[in-house]
């Protein structure tokens, strides 16, 4: 005999009326169920959800009939609809925000830059003009009230828009950002995906060599005054190195024997690296 289950037993009714919800509401079992009229004669502890989760967003204003699922305590489900729904009109719906590009390259150079050399911000607040020179198709003046800040851009690493992307170490590499539109009533659109490749500092990049025996003449340790001229004497590897760059850390102004616990090396794209060894070195 087969085992009567609570879908058996109970039939939710779709209201005829529209349920309306606000601009970004969670679509939860609470909100859902507001559009079945006799659910105080339904079992406590059941849930409501879309039988097609694409089927609505509250991400964009406007009208919807939708299927529903109801699932009860023993785990049967009723599938009922169409159930009609009313997403308030934001901000967000009213306005498009259009990418230029969906790939960007970036550098180090005293920190990540474009390849213009213009200074990458994860966070652009209310900065209009980086966002349209580098990232958007859309006129000034198209956002509402940009020129007091009531738009803002930030990058995101979620469609959902909910983790605020973070710039990477020095040892760059290949990540997945969506540029977050915030509006004055709080909607927000989210972009497609944009590429964006750190490409590694030099620091990131290179692996100076010290010489077991370093001597360096004293003509040009008073010569040096950038540290340049060392280098060839210092490093195995110099010819691997970038042009332009320094080493410090041998700065004797006289003839003799001297110890180093640490090498310093600065690189033409401003990042550093420390040598952390015990260096023995000759000025003559």
């Amino acid at each position: 005999m087969k085992k009567t289950t609570q879908a058996d037993r109970y039939t939710p009714v779709v209201s005829s009326n529209a349920v309306k919800l606000d601009w970004g509401e969670d679509l939860t079992t609470y909100n859902l169920s507001g559009a079945i009229s006799n659910l105080g004669s339904l079992p406590d502890g059941i849930t409501v959800e879309l039988q097609d989760k694409n089927s609505m967003s509250t991400l964009h204003g406007g009208s919807y009939s939708v299927n529903l699922v109801v699932t009860y305590p023993d785990g049967s489900k009723d599938v009922v609809g169409p159930a009609s729904y009313v997403v308030a009109t934001a901000d967000a719906d009213k306005y498009t925000p259009v990418l230029k590009t969906n790939s960007f390259n970036l550098k180090w150079d005293n920190g990540w830059v474009y390849t213009d050399g213009e200074n990458f911000e994860t966070g652009f607040g209310s900065s209009w003009d980086t966002v349209k020179a580098k990232w958007l198709t859309n006129e000034k003046g198209y956002f509402p009230n940009e020129a007091s800040g009531g738009t803002d851009f930030d990058f995101v690493t979620d469609i959902k828009g909910k983790n605020d992307f973070q710039k990477p170490e020095e040892t760059g590499g290949d990540f997945t950002v969506y540029l977050k539109t915030t509006y004055p009533d709080d909607s927000y659109s989210i972009s497609g995906p944009v590429k964006l490749h750190f490409e590694p500092s030099d620091a990131a990049k290179y692996e100076p060599k010290v010489k077991n025996n370093i001597r360096i003449p004293l003509s040009v340790i008073k010569g040096d005054d950038f540290h340049e001229k060392e280098v060839p004497y210092v490093f195995e590897n110099a010819n691997e190195l970038p042009k332009g760059t320094r080493v410090d850390g041998f700065d004797y102004s006289e003839s003799g024997n001297y110890e180093e616990n640490t090498v310093y090396v600065s690189y033409p794209d401003g990042s550093e690296d420390e040598i952390d060894e015990t260096v023995n070195y000759q000025i003559y």
